[in-house]
């Protein structure tokens, strides 16, 4: 176990959190603070990010001192990040800070503890970092060296440090009129720099407190501690970054290992990594040692530092296309495809990201970055499969987001909002049960959704298939509770043949319209419901409502809970064993905001084992009639694609026209729905 104390800083992103959180726990430290700022009230998603982000605290499974400060509002980057280490050093006298986006690696740990007892009485070293941005060059003899420069992405310090933060920099104008900035810094170009950024973070014009750190150290005649390799690793994503943008210059770095720590002769600042760092910083230009930029054997080079700058600038959609022109004029230069892994990565396409890295590894195994990223890639976190609560998921496809939201622009619904910066929609299949999910969670729809789709004259049907073959199930002494019961139809149908019924509808207007027929229909989840009806009812169904649902686990427990003992619970989903769904590709209701979840045979049956109930019936519905023009059309379709010419010269060999061919077909293949029927144990 660590026994120095660690810090966590995070915010309101719960998947780069995880990545970090993961080499925490690795190191099992005995002391564990995480503090948490609030949500912005201007950010509508901010509270289910932060508190999803939050969660991070009940996977903390070791023994363990755990503190939190979590806000209920928003202090913004600087206060909340500086009070935070504050009320840190005010429980420590010595610690180690990571943020959100810091993944340190094996190293990190082990160096930030040997060099705060080495230099614990030590006044003049206020600062030990993680980071090395020296790319290949070593400085001095020893495993680290001495720097003005306090990069943060990964660090450590003491309460006897931290405490001569000046975080708002009253010291600034006395420290500037006494020349002494002059003695921390001779250069003219390097001190104008840093005028200017002290002087806008002074004025509130930056919100940042890093400024504030660097000038305290300056101001107290402090050093900082760089180590020779780079111990951890800042996966900054661009436009949801806190910090400045020019600040992602050093993301992705490689993480290396340093295992024997070898003290330098002298403790002075080394004046060559100091201005490397500046140049790097002021320049905004990657070092040759770092990309291929100065590689004259790459044709199309003068795009190249533009198409880093896209991605480092928060757009990899504009870096994906240029580099897959490079990589297609550049057929021999493999390493151009792990920038475009990265960008790939960014954008969320982790499928096509990994490709991107095993095409760099098959042809240079020892690509360090490469082989970070898929580390990286690796560490992320499947989530969770919302019907089993297991994490044994796997991604099985990748949506483009412009996609989607032009299918949805067809049936004349907007749906930009929904998805804010999303680029791409993970697909995610769950290994116990088939069942396959749409991930991120938050992007069901809502109300406005469904009120834009109900102008549809074909949206709420009055009568269908799966109403039939439920009705012959339901019998007149039946307590009925329709979930998702709409304008109340199969309701009014089943009222008059003499059942008990009951429905829940969250939309508002097919609720309201419900209830104008005179029938029973309350604005409530079946979650709440059940709180007050456990057992009142003898057959609970829900028609075509599942495939919406985000927490189908809680869903259905909710609904068997509202059951008494022999009911029927009575589910009708798409079928997405059906090969009109599982060929068409405009099928885009099947698609988020509208579907979450997509159903098959196997994790309808999955079911009774999951939930202790029996499956009593199984049934498919046929190709319904208004299905019956588009399935011939995409059956052409598919038979002219897929079986080219040699299936078109068959058919007029054998004189079978193309279209008795596709009548033959649609003969025997399964509609749109399917139903199953459970019995409550």
């Amino acid at each position: 176990m660590l026994d120095v104390p660690v810090l966590f800083l995070v915010f309101n992103r719960p998947d780069l959190s995880e990545l970090a959180f993961n080499e925490i726990r690795a190191a099992k430290p005995r002391q564990l603070f995480i503090a948490a700022d609030g949500p912005r009230p201007e950010c509508l998603e901010d509270p289910d990010l932060c508190r999803r982000t939050r969660m991070i605290t009940d996977r903390v499974d070791w023994e363990c001192d755990l503190k939190t400060l979590f806000r209920e509002t928003n202090q913004g980057c600087k206060n909340a990040i500086a009070s935070a280490i504050s009320w840190f050093f005010d429980e420590v006298d010595q610690g180690i800070i990571l943020e959100d986006d810091c993944v340190p690696g094996d190293s990190f740990f082990h160096f930030c503890r040997e060099l705060l007892s080495f230099y614990k009485d030590t006044p003049e070293v206020m600062h030990i970092s993680g980071n090395n941005y020296q790319f290949g060059a070593q400085r001095g003899q020893g495993s680290y060296f001495f720097t003005k420069y306090n990069h943060i992405h990964g660090w450590a310090t003491w309460r006897r440090a931290w405490r001569l933060m000046d975080l708002d920099m009253d010291g600034f104008p006395d420290f500037e009129a006494a020349g002494n900035i002059q003695t921390v810094i001779p250069g003219d170009k390097e001190r104008a720099h840093w005028l200017r950024c002290f002087t806008q973070c002074r004025s509130g014009e930056i919100d940042n407190w890093d400024y504030a750190w660097t000038f305290s150290i300056w101001r107290n005649g402090g050093l900082a501690i760089q180590p020779n390799r780079n111990l951890v690793t800042n996966i900054d994503y661009g436009t949801e970054a806190t910090h400045t943008q020019k600040d992602s210059l050093f993301c992705n770095v490689g993480v290396e290992r340093l295992d024997v720590i070898e003290h330098p002769e002298t403790m002075a600042v080394n004046g060559p990594a100091d201005r490397y760092n500046f140049e790097l910083l002021a320049s905004g230009k990657f070092p040759p040692s770092r990309t291929m930029a100065s590689d004259p054997s790459i044709h199309g080079l003068s795009t190249l530092n533009q198409v880093l700058a896209d991605i480092n600038a928060g757009r990899p959609e504009a870096a994906v296309s240029e580099f897959e022109n490079l990589i297609r004029d550049n057929p021999d230069q493999p390493e151009l495809h792990y920038p475009r892994a990265l960008a790939l990565f960014r954008m969320g396409a982790q499928k096509a990201a990994r490709r991107a890295v095993e095409t760099v590894l098959g042809n240079i195994p020892g690509h360090p970055k490469a082989r970070q990223l898929a580390a990286m890639m690796d560490a992320v976190p499947l989530p969770e499969s919302p019907l089993t609560g297991s994490a044994n998921t796997v991604l099985v496809d990748e949506l483009d987001v412009q996609r989607i939201i032009r299918a949805y622009q067809g049936l004349q619904v907007d749906v930009r909002d929904t998805f804010k910066d999303l680029r791409v929609v993970h697909l995610y299949e769950c290994g116990d049960t088939d069942f396959r999910f749409y991930h991120p969670f938050w992007l069901a729809g809502g109300g406005e959704l469904y009120e834009a789709l109900e102008k549809h004259s074909w949206y709420y049907m009055p009568w269908k298939w799966e109403h039939r073959i439920a009705s012959d199930v339901i019998h007149p002494r039946d307590r009925l509770l329709e979930v998702g019961s709409a304008r109340g139809d199969f309701l009014k149908a089943m009222m008059q043949k003499g059942v008990s019924c009951r429905g829940l509808e969250i939309n508002t207007a097919a609720g309201t319209s419900a209830r104008e027929k005179g029938i029973d229909v309350r604005a409530e989840s079946i979650e709440a419901h059940a709180l007050h009806h456990e057992g009142d009812y003898t057959v609970v169904c829900a028609f075509q409502v599942l495939e919406h649902i985000v927490d189908v686990r809680s869903f259905l427990e909710a609904a068997i809970r509202s059951l008494t003992a022999g009911g029927r619970l009575i589910l009708s989903v798409p079928n997405n064993d059906a090969f009109m769904l599982r060929r068409d590709p405009v099928q885009i209701l099947n698609r988020p905001p509208h579907h979450m979840g997509l159903w098959n045979t196997r994790s309808l049956v999955s079911l009774g084992r999951l939930f202790g109930i029996t499956l009593e019936s199984i049934a498919y519905e046929p190709l319904q009639p208004y299905h019956m023009a588009h399935s011939r059309s995409l059956v052409k379709r598919l038979l002219v694609q897929k079986g080219g010419a040699e299936a078109t010269q068959w058919m007029k060999d054998c004189r079978v026209p193309l279209g008795t061919v596709t009548n033959i077909l649609l003969s025997e293949m399964p509609g749109h729905t399917t139903l199953a029927v459970y019995l409550k144990n």
